[in-house]
């Protein structure tokens, strides 16, 4: 008798980076696109969270302090944007580095383990936080 073949584990894929020394990751479905740094207009009195707006080819858009939002402290700046969609929001992350994209298992119980110790991101749940400290 042959042994019963478990399915296999469903993948998915990521986009891997770098927020200060703090590696993470996003579901790759989220990241619209990895932009240089864009000419950034503060908004008065807007939280610390809040770094200002960028103009993407004529389009208004967020920019948050990830670094801050995840208890890193203010981040310093840099020079790359992920620009990513949640809770049909679209904003740009200021990251250190981006190291690529990975394939990675998805098991229904637990994160996926991603290499190099990356952290998967929780963009919505950020997002909501970030929205619950406006004024």
């Amino acid at each position: 008798m042959s042994e019963p073949v478990e399915p296999p584990t469903p993948t998915a894929t990521y986009l891997c980076f770098s927020v200060g020394r703090t590696r993470l990751a996003l579901p790759a479905p989220m990241v619209a696109e990895v932009t240089p740094r864009l000419p950034l207009t503060a908004l008065p009195l807007a939280p610390a969270h809040l770094l200002g707006v960028v103009n993407l080819r004529g389009r208004p858009v967020t920019v948050l302090d990830l670094s801050a939002l995840i208890g890193l402290g203010p981040s310093r700046p840099t020079d790359l944007y992920i620009i990513a969609t949640a809770l049909d929001m679209r904003v740009a992350l200021p990251v250190k580095r981006v190291h690529g994209v990975e394939q990675a298992p998805t098991p229904p119980d637990r994160p996926p383990e991603l290499a190099r110790g990356a952290t998967l991101l929780d963009l919505p749940a950020l997002l909501q936080q970030a929205l619950a400290m406006l004024p």
